[in-house]
């Protein structure tokens, strides 16, 4: 019989193990390697019990407060910031921020009226659904870019407009929703605050520009710093290291802050 403690690190090892195996399965049949991490955990996981439904739940989740999940995203964007032409984004900026505002607002507020018809909802609720499903994933994007022949401007466009914009909106969306239904949340105190000088309207440009602009600036500061500390100290090998512990420590300190992080991931790989 396993100990709890062993127990745990036996079905990380199986994820991981598992995982490893979508790279080249996914390359014999000549599809993105997402659909297959989704099928090989459903056949191993509900299917055939291998891993345990409780873990997985208590691993994406639950470990580390936010869930596995959340920080294999904040390493992927990492990773996929290093090549994201910004040339690209300059050029057509414009571009990236009608695409993201109007798409998102229009699937929130399609979703969030499907929803409240078929459910019989108040739109508020069904607005929140909305919002929740609005964002696409750019990690779904990325290894799908990587098997296909495509333009840099369009998967620049579609996946660094993505990073930078996708997220802080669907935060924006998502807190109007709390706050038409629940408007006395600690969640939503910060937005709350100005709105009630300025209104939700004017509310909503002024935080969607914090969580844009902070983050940015901060994973730029933090990007050029370690730089400039590995032409100084040079950390060799366990660059590595200091760049992953910087990006969890932005992704840490953000999120404790009510600040989407992930603008300040991608500036950061970006020097």
């Amino acid at each position: 019989m396993l100990s709890s403690f062993a127990s745990q690190y036996y079905q990380i090892s199986l994820v991981l193990i598992l995982a490893a195996f979508s790279i080249p399965i996914s390359r014999k049949i000549a599809v993105a390697d997402i659909p297959i991490l989704i099928l090989m955990g459903l056949i191993f996981g509900p299917f055939l019990g291998i891993i345990h439904h409780s873990f997985a739940i208590y691993f994406m989740t639950e470990f580390g407060s936010v869930g596995i999940g959340i920080l294999g995203i904040v390493i992927i964007l990492y990773y996929e910031s290093h090549n994201i032409n910004f040339r690209v984004i300059r050029r057509h900026f414009w571009n990236i921020v009608s695409l993201d505002t109007l798409g998102l607002v229009v699937t929130a507020l399609v979703g969030g009226a499907i929803f409240s018809l078929m459910f019989r909802a108040p739109f508020s609720i069904g607005f929140m659904f909305g919002a929740i499903i609005s964002p696409t994933d750019p990690a779904t994007l990325i290894p799908l870019f990587k098997r296909i022949r495509i333009k840099e401007d369009v998967s620049g466009t579609l996946v660094g407009g993505e990073s930078i914009f996708n997220d802080p909106l669907s935060i924006i969306l998502f807190t109007i929703a709390v706050a038409m239904v629940a408007p006395t949340s600690s969640y939503v105190s910060f937005f709350t605050s100005i709105s009630s000088r300025v209104g939700i309207p004017l509310a909503s440009v002024i935080y969607l520009l914090i969580q844009i602009t902070v983050p940015s600036i901060i994973g730029i500061v933090v990007g050029f710093s370690v730089l400039y500390l590995n032409r100084l100290l040079n950390f060799e090998n366990l660059l590595v290291a200091l760049l992953l512990g910087t990006v969890l420590l932005e992704f840490t300190v953000l999120e404790a802050s009510g600040i989407t992080p992930f603008p300040a991931i991608i500036a950061t790989g970006g020097p």
